[in-house]
């Protein structure tokens, strides 16, 4: 996914622990019309409406994975592959879909981790993170915590684990300290706070453009809309890398960078633009999308 930032000046004068305030009381939900009351919060539906969005997501992909599973056969066939190994696919294709069923199935949690590092994750030191010198959070996120389990034990492989890179960040970071304005992080403003979502390339095997901007804004408080599809001039001038990486041709991130930056409308906090093409910036590394 390619974004494109909009500039924007914050004084450091500003008191951080308001922005949270400020966000959640400018927040529109997509749909209502202005000037209607709020109406309370039922945790329960939320959270049904978003396993729903997910499953209906899983559908997508896995009706994209069906389709790529006919295609190949078509071109297997379309190339003049003998009988029998165009039946060596389909059981090739129908053997992994029965190992990714059976992977669905429940089975017994595996034994934790015992050796390595391991987080604090108890209660009091959860909340001194996210409310000393914070604004207080939405009770109703405070259930987001019943939806993960913790954090296992810190392998010689993770970021915090013993000699790694992260090792120096066991302290963690409070949410005060994460509010503040710095030069390498830009905040929404009453001027700029809507998230924009364009299609690049072919996109037409992409989840639906409002399911991508539902689960934006559930997750940012942010209102999301959806820009028209750029034109075919502008697709068009978008820069490729023809050798790719085995997966076709691949779009140049710095080419699409500047395409966004420039659909960019004036209440943007920031631009996004999704593709289902493999996307690359060859100048710096191969296969690196920006």
């Amino acid at each position: 996914m390619v974004e494109a930032r909009a500039s924007t000046k914050v004084r450091t004068k500003t008191k951080p622990q308001t922005l949270r305030e400020e966000l959640l009381a400018t927040t529109k939900p997509v749909g209502k019309a202005k000037g209607a009351s709020a109406e309370p919060v039922d945790p329960e539906a939320v959270l049904t409406s978003i396993q729903s969005t997910i499953a209906a997501m899983d559908t997508a992909v896995d009706a994209m994975g069906d389709a790529e599973d006919r295609a190949q056969v078509r071109l297997c066939i379309e190339m003049g592959a003998a009988p029998e190994e165009v039946e060596g696919m389909v059981a090739r294709q129908a053997a992994t879909k029965v190992i990714k069923v059976a992977a669905t199935v429940e089975r017994p949690k595996a034994k934790a981790k015992t050796k390595g590092w391991k987080a604090p994750q108890d209660a009091q030191t959860r909340s001194k993170a996210l409310q000393d010198g914070a604004p207080p959070a939405p009770e109703s996120l405070q259930r987001c915590w019943e939806c993960f389990p913790d954090l296992p034990p810190a392998g010689g492989f993770d970021w915090l684990g013993r000699g790694s890179a992260g090792e120096k960040d066991r302290t963690g970071q409070p949410m005060k300290r994460f509010l503040q304005p710095g030069p390498h992080r830009n905040f929404p403003t009453r001027q700029r706070s809507i998230i924009y979502i364009v299609p690049l390339g072919d996109a037409r095997s992409a989840p639906p453009a409002s399911t991508l901007a539902e689960l934006l804004r559930r997750w940012f408080l942010l209102e999301v809309a959806v820009l028209k599809r750029p034109t075919a001039a502008a697709l068009k001038a978008l820069e490729w890398d023809e050798r790719g990486s085995g997966y076709g041709p691949q779009i140049e991130c710095p080419s699409a960078h500047q395409l966004l930056y420039s659909l960019r409308p004036r209440d943007a906090f920031v631009v996004l633009g999704y593709t289902m093409e493999d996307i690359c910036n060859s100048a710096k590394v191969r296969g690196e999308g920006v």
